[in-house]
């Protein structure tokens, strides 16, 4: 499969402090990448650095073949408008509708006509597992779950090769979350889509990724779950093997 997400010698220092090092992997086209690690441990820091909304403080990132570090205005905007990104708290408007929101971005960037772009935000929150019919409802009238598939909905706007999800489970009852999950993966397989998420939930990790970057005493290691359940590397023994990975991962 082709590298769609390629880290070369990445490192990431605030002063004194090294948060990661060293760090190089790829992410593959139409694979559920996955970015897990404890708290504070540089997970959100290295989702904002793969789509440049951060800079490392030395090495090399490049997506869908663009190197981050040498965009212009004019190429910023083409590769932004091939990606979606899902926010941990949504980022919703509250004042616009869960229509509105979806159809923001089909506006801005290719003033697509609001006939048009309301059609199209019903298809969209079709593809999501939403009925029109929340279409004029504000965002403070759905619930947590329908809020996150509502963003999910914004995300998929422009039907971007790369969907990036921070957090996407964040909030949710057990339940909601396997529900989204099973969605994300239905999803990745009906657009062909990659899917590159930050996630503290190790059911997510079990249900849909196919590879996980762990981050872990300032350096990233990847593979699948089988591969780093077998690690004996402590950080990574530690957060596969602990009371709640054991509850999981055997039931």
């Amino acid at each position: 499969m082709t590298d769609i997400v390629t880290l070369k010698n990445v490192a990431v220092s605030y002063g004194e402090n090294n948060l990661y090092g060293g760090v190089t992997f790829s992410v593959k086209q139409g694979e559920v990448f996955a970015i897990a690690g404890n708290s504070g441990s540089g997970k959100s820091t290295l989702l904002k650095n793969i789509v440049g909304l951060s800079f490392p403080t030395t090495g090399e990132i490049h997506l869908m073949d663009h190197d981050l570090s040498k965009l212009n205005e004019s190429n910023c905007e083409q590769l932004y408008q091939q990606i979606g990104f899902l926010f941990q708290e949504g980022a919703l408007f509250g004042n616009l509708t869960v229509a509105e929101n979806i159809m923001l971005p089909m506006y801005k960037l290719f003033m697509i006509p609001a006939d048009i772009s309301f059609d199209l935000a019903l298809i969209k929150l079709k593809l999501v597992g939403l009925n029109e019919s929340v279409a004029q409802l504000l965002p403070s009238e759905l619930s947590g779950g329908m809020r996150k598939r509502m963003a999910l909905a914004r995300a998929l706007a422009l039907d971007p090769k790369i969907l990036f999800l921070d957090e996407p489970t964040a909030g949710l009852d057990p339940e909601s979350a396997a529900a989204f999950d099973q969605l994300v993966g239905d999803l990745k397989e009906a657009l062909n889509i990659t899917v590159v998420l930050v996630t503290h939930d190790l059911s997510t990790l079990q249900n849909i990724a196919d590879r996980i970057a762990i981050v872990h005493d300032h350096s990233i290691t990847c593979g699948t779950l089988q591969e780093l359940r077998k690690s004996e590397i402590p950080g990574i023994r530690t957060y596969f093997h602990s009371v709640r990975a054991n509850e999981i991962f055997h039931p």
